[in-house]
């Protein structure tokens, strides 16, 4: 149903834009295997163009809410908005090989989840996760623009594995990192002030690991140093759990139990974070006697 939703949709968006435009529909692939309809309006004498996804308009539709024409509008409302000078971009740009080398960052990712994805995409493992490449073209309010480095882009730019990874992590740790506990970070999201008096409270002290952009922070965890910082604050081994591929979460191994954690894990990732940016289900032991993350058993 929602497949046919999609095309009449496109024929309708169509319909707008008049004779100057071709729009089309395609499918694409996200993280976690998710599918995702997305809408292209290729206005013409253009090379690049946006692709708009438009899954929850879609749903809308189905579920009575919106009419085909209010969303067709809706859509190409969207594609106007989307019109800037950087989309505007010479495409060449963005593969040119300096430019990935400067861009390049890190992604983290689950390795059985993308495992068809992965084939084509360059990345390297850690534990059960794949740290793969985004080359980021551009930040604004919307969020970040960028897309994934595949093997052919690699070969194309004339760029090794080895150049490739130590750009991303120098590119990476720009961004910032922070280690705080949940309360400075509820303070920050709040603007009240917990106190010392509940600093430490009733359960193990939780700690959130991310960067300072808040998008894809999980990548901190390929950082030996700040994963060393955590250990310090907590004085010990903690465990890691993903919240997202936004952020994780660290608690002292000696004041929590690895059942509880792993439950935890699964209520957040069943309830609260969107199937795309899930990066996981397992728990995670930081060892500071090696400096290995390992999953925890």
């Amino acid at each position: 149903m929602r497949e046919a939703i999609a095309k009449e949709l496109v024929g309708a968006v169509q319909e707008i834009a008049g004779n100057g435009y071709a729009v089309t529909t395609q499918e694409t692939t996200k993280n976690n295997g998710v599918k995702m309809i997305g809408i292209e309006i290729v206005k013409q004498g253009e090379t690049v163009v946006p692709r708009l996804y438009v899954d929850g308009i879609v749903d809308r539709v189905k579920d009575g809410f919106m009419t085909v024409e209010d969303a067709a509008k809706k859509v190409f409302e969207m594609y106007q908005n989307s019109e800037t000078s950087e989309i505007e971009m010479d495409v060449e740009k963005w593969i040119d090989r300096k430019f990935i080398l400067d861009h390049v960052e890190y992604q983290l990712v689950n390795a059985e989840r993308n495992a068809e994805r992965l084939k084509d995409i360059p990345g390297k493992k850690i534990a059960d996760l794949v740290a793969i490449y985004r080359v980021v073209i551009g930040l604004d309010e919307d969020g970040m623009k960028s897309y994934v480095l595949t093997n052919t882009n690699l070969a194309s730019s004339k760029i090794s594995l080895e150049e490739l990874d130590e750009a991303a992590k120098k590119n990476t740790e720009k961004s910032g990192f922070s280690v705080r506990t949940m309360s400075e970070v509820m303070y920050e999201l709040t603007g009240v002030n917990p106190g010392p008096e509940i600093e430490e409270p009733d359960g193990p002290q939780m700690y959130v690991l991310t960067n300072a952009r808040k998008l894809h922070g999980a990548n901190i965890m390929l950082y030996k140093e700040y994963l060393e910082i955590a250990a310090k604050k907590m004085n010990g081994d903690f465990y890691i759990l993903h919240s997202s591929i936004h952020e994780l979460l660290a608690v002292p191994v000696s004041t929590a139990e690895i059942e509880e954690l792993r439950q935890m894990v699964k209520e957040v990732n069943d309830n609260e974070v969107a199937p795309e940016e899930i990066l996981g289900y397992e728990v995670y032991r930081y060892n500071r006697e090696t400096g290995e993350v390992e999953v925890a058993v």
